[in-house]
């Protein structure tokens, strides 16, 4: 949803838009505006299991979770509030990423598997992931449950999604940060497997 630090405008407003994955018909907007009217920078939403989005924020620290306070609307002009439901902070790491500390705790992406079992935030550096409860992501996320953490190498990495049958991280860097030089390649990881108890 934009607003990183660098930008010279800030925006007024977050907006949204939703499409049938098959298309086949416009893309609808959603206007959305934090409480404090504030502008935050959030590179990371994820959709819980009722169809809510849940926006997180990118800060060196914990991060922000903001839901829609009221019903969604549609085409709007006039923002629906979003309200504050919650902080995530991420388990430390020492995993190389070209921000050091800072790449370690900001979140950059986040993705949710299709068949809707498992949720993951990612950093310049490593990504987190959940079993998600009862299909609750901010219950999962601020519930104290330690996430299964995976080392990822990209050279400036912000997006992550999961393949189609939920087996691998797919990754990629933020080509703005990258010269000209460098090729942008979409990388594949193999999420870290729950540790036995």
């Amino acid at each position: 949803t934009g607003d990183n630090p660098t930008s010279n405008d800030r925006r007024q407003t977050v907006v949204l838009w939703s499409m049938p994955i098959g298309g086949g018909k416009e893309p609808v907007l959603h206007r959305f505006a934090y409480p404090d009217g504030q502008a935050r920078d959030a590179e990371a939403l994820l959709i819980s299991a009722d169809n809510v989005p849940v926006i997180i924020t990118k800060a060196f620290g914990p991060a922000e979770l903001f839901v829609p306070a009221a019903a969604i609307k549609s085409d709007n002009a006039e923002p629906v509030a979003l309200k504050k439901v919650g902080d995530v902070t991420l388990p430390a790491t020492q995993t190389p990423n070209p921000l050091s500390a800072a790449g370690r705790s900001t979140v950059t992406g986040a993705a949710r598997s299709a068949d809707g079992t498992k949720i993951t935030l990612r950093t310049y550096a490593d990504a987190f992931e959940w079993d998600l409860a009862g299909g609750d992501v901010v219950a999962t996320l601020t519930g104290g449950t330690a996430p299964r953490v995976t080392a990822l190498a990209d050279p400036f990495g912000e997006a992550i999604a999961y393949s189609r049958d939920g087996t691998q991280f797919l990754t990629v860097s933020d080509a703005g940060q990258l010269g000209e030089e460098q090729e942008i390649s979409i990388l594949s990881y193999t999420p870290a497997k729950p540790v036995a108890t």
